[in-house]
């Protein structure tokens, strides 16, 4: 299977190798490339950091972190901070829903978020309503790669990591001549929902945007498609 990853870097990369890895053609081609913005840590003194992706991490190192407590959304994001030397926990589900379960009803009272320019704004609102003080750290946007995909080239199925790049994809998909009925891997019901509002009609929801399961969900999709 010829597979189009849309994500952002370094992620694409690594789910490249690993769909590679298993025998299927990884056709990386990311719809989002991701800028820093500068901007000085906040001030005052914060219980616990919760970064939303490497990007952040990175970011947040970069622009003066002054160190506590840290939380990733995911294996990927743990990752870049244990390679800082930052010990960090991981929710059970990596979105912000996993999140705000992993901290409960009575979350830590000063809560730093270190994430990126327009992304969604659900966990601010949720741990706010269980008491919390959220100051959002935005340190890089998102900016839209609009390169037509080119003709005559076959692709069998479309990951996307977002909600966002989802959207770019989806316009170059179609823009092309192309129809909605290609599956599309996706890492949540969130996103899965604003497939289908853009017209995909075949969608599969992984368990998270980690590699494993991803390939795993594809996987599973290629033996389906074999089944008599």
């Amino acid at each position: 299977m010829r597979i189009w990853v849309t994500r952002t870097e370094p992620g694409a990369t690594r789910l490249g190798h690993a769909l590679r890895a298993t025998g299927h053609d990884a056709w990386v081609r990311p719809v989002l490339r991701v800028e820093p913005i500068p901007w000085p840590a906040p001030e005052g003194a914060f219980d616990l950091t919760v970064f939303l992706s490497e990007h952040a991490v990175h970011g947040a190192l970069a622009n003066g972190w002054r160190r506590t407590a840290a939380l990733a959304i995911g294996p990927a994001t743990q990752a870049a901070l244990n390679g800082h030397g930052v010990v960090a926990r991981v929710p059970d589900s990596a979105s912000s829903e996993g999140i705000a379960a992993h901290l409960g009803d009575t979350p830590p009272s000063n809560i730093l978020l270190a994430t990126g320019a327009g992304g969604r704004d659900a966990l601010p609102a949720m741990l706010e309503a269980r008491g919390a003080t959220v100051v959002p750290w935005r340190l890089y946007r998102r900016l839209p790669v609009r390169d037509p995909l080119p003709a005559g080239l076959d692709i069998d199925a479309i990951v996307a990591g977002s909600a966002g790049g989802l959207r770019v994809a989806a316009d170059l998909w179609f823009a092309s001549g192309r129809g909605g009925t290609v599956p599309l891997i996706v890492p949540s019901a969130r996103v899965a929902e604003a497939g289908r509002g853009l017209g995909f009609t075949r969608i599969l929801v992984g368990p998270g945007a980690g590699a494993h399961g991803i390939v795993a969900t594809i996987g599973g999709m290629a033996n389906e498609k074999r089944a008599p």
